[in-house]
């Protein structure tokens, strides 16, 4: 399939449950499609969503990659290509990914191609998270995804949280490659948080086995939460 979409606040495809009842949508596939210009996410795992998977799909120039809502739990999104993240809609941030729910898994996806210029006033993040509006996110697993070119120096793993993100099973970082190396000069991250976001209150996150390459500075925000961060590999 190919599709094209350029509606404000509305993604390009979605996984929307008929009722706001556990697992409205079991088991429907997002597969082989192009997705062009969405004003909002390429592909939405709405709320109640379960055991749905997007895979192989082509995501290009849209303001967001994938989102997974909460009330959702057991999604995979895998083996995607996200491309040139692009600021339609002046409200809204721009994203590879954003996640919430519980034990999805999120792997073997490319993001890259970002323009700075086309994605100004945004913080732009590989993955995002939060729950400051009482989401719950448990479980999650991101791991052996390739993100290269530009994003935000505190936007590579951002889990902003007040209540306690991973409170039950730990949010996974494993096996991805993030690369700046094409933006190494806008990397100088002394002073700041460069290698990931993570904000106070953040808890049960492991990093482990990931490869960063391009950073100038090794900082990590809020490391003493962060639950395993290990064999890791930081170099420029």
């Amino acid at each position: 399939f190919y599709i094209t979409y350029s509606v404000n606040g509305d993604a390009a495809m979605k996984f929307t449950a008929a009722s706001e009842t556990p697992d409205a949508t079991t088991g429907a596939i997002i597969r082989n499609c192009y997705i062009e210009d969405s004003h909002f996410a390429g592909i939405q795992f709405k709320w109640y969503t379960a055991s749905c998977m997007a895979e192989d799909n082509w995501i290009e120039k849209s303001q967001m990659g994938i989102w997974i809502y909460d009330n959702s739990h057991d999604n995979i999104a895998r083996r995607n290509i996200i491309h040139r993240l692009y600021k339609w809609d002046a409200t809204e941030d721009n994203d590879f990914f954003r996640a919430f729910g519980t034990d999805h898994i999120i792997s073997d996806n490319v993001g890259y191609g970002t323009i700075p210029t086309e994605v100004e006033g945004s913080h732009v993040d590989c993955f995002q998270t939060y729950d400051n509006n009482g989401e719950a996110i448990d479980g999650i697993v991101v791991e052996r995804n390739y993100f290269a070119g530009f994003f935000d120096t505190t936007g590579i793993l951002q889990c902003e949280t007040y209540y306690g993100c991973g409170s039950s099973d730990p949010i996974i970082f494993r096996n991805n490659i993030y690369d700046v190396s094409d933006y190494s000069a806008t990397y100088d991250c002394s002073g700041s948080n460069c290698l990931n976001g993570f904000q106070p209150g953040a808890i049960k996150i492991d990093v482990i086995n990931n490869t960063f390459i391009g950073f100038t500075h090794y900082v990590l925000s809020g490391g003493t939460l962060v639950e395993n961060f290990a064999n890791n590999i930081i170099y420029n």
